[in-house]
């Protein structure tokens, strides 16, 4: 059902970005914070590491615009807690995807190369490591940014963001220890990209 639901949403996205006045394709890379997650009888400290992305967005003459985002980050995850009386004590590799869908805005100016924006997303964040099973979560996203134009189609991107993940139940970091009570990855990132900008 998960996967259904991003396909189309995934869809009515990119529909809604091709009616767009300039479409863009951006790559992304930067540096992600690493952050601790506490469950009730452990803890998770995700290592900060690099990240890339790639993401298609599309906005108005008005500044409106919709950004389809693919985030990825791959971190070593230091586990330490209990489970049935028995010390946890190791690391293990971690995945984090985020696939998100961002709402944003440009303040445009007339002939103006620097465009400073805003962008408020949600999505899921798909989680694996090397020793446990794949989850998924509810996630959201908030940045600013700014955009730097070249003459032709090139462009620039800077951007701080957070990023952040609430799981209601359970947590997959290490096989066989699931923790049931509420946990909340917030990360800070910093970043930025190239985009090649197509206008109708």
């Amino acid at each position: 059902m998960k996967k259904i639901l991003i396909v189309l949403v995934s869809l009515l996205t990119i529909q809604g970005i091709a009616h767009s006045q300039t479409i863009s394709l951006v790559g992304y890379g930067g540096y992600v914070f690493g952050d601790n997650l506490n469950f009730s009888s452990a803890t998770a400290n995700i290592q900060g590491s690099g990240w890339w992305g790639a993401a298609i967005e599309g906005y108005n003459i008005h500044g409106n615009g919709l950004e389809l985002l693919y985030q990825q980050q791959n971190p070593n995850v230091h586990i330490q807690g209990y489970n049935s009386g028995n010390l946890l004590d190791r690391s293990v590799s971690g995945s984090l995807s985020w696939i998100l869908l961002n709402f944003e805005r440009y303040f445009i100016q007339p002939d103006s190369h620097v465009m400073p924006y805003g962008a408020l997303g949600l999505g899921v964040l798909l989680t694996s490591s090397s020793q446990g099973n794949n989850y998924s979560y509810f996630a959201w996203d908030a940045k600013l940014g700014v955009k730097l134009k070249t003459s032709g189609r090139l462009g620039f991107k800077l951007q701080a963001q957070l990023l952040s993940s609430t799981a209601a139940s359970g947590t997959g970091w290490y096989y066989g220890y699931v923790y049931t009570t509420y946990s909340t990855l917030w990360q800070f990132a910093l970043g930025g990209g190239i985009t090649i900008d197509f206008s109708k």
